[in-house]
């Protein structure tokens, strides 16, 4: 399995049951499901044929000024 350069970012609904699908369906956790600083609940998985899938549901709109503050909190 040589994987691939290919990812794709889907948005979702219900990003938790999405990600439980397809890991029921064969796919590979690489990233489990949490919410993000950026205002978007995300995880990650590999399906058989290499491909990364990244989905997400955005949870909340932030001002760009709320973004690095929560951006700074997470990275001290």
């Amino acid at each position: 399995n040589g994987g691939s350069p290919v990812s794709i970012h889907l948005y979702v609904e219900d990003v938790d049951a999405a990600v439980e699908r397809a890991v029921a369906a064969g796919a590979k956790l690489i990233r489990p499901v949490a919410d993000q600083f950026y205002g978007d609940r995300v995880g990650g998985v590999e399906d058989p044929f290499g491909y990364r899938w990244f989905i997400a549901t955005h949870k909340e709109d932030l001002t760009m000024d709320e973004i690095r503050r929560r951006a700074a909190a997470q990275s001290s």
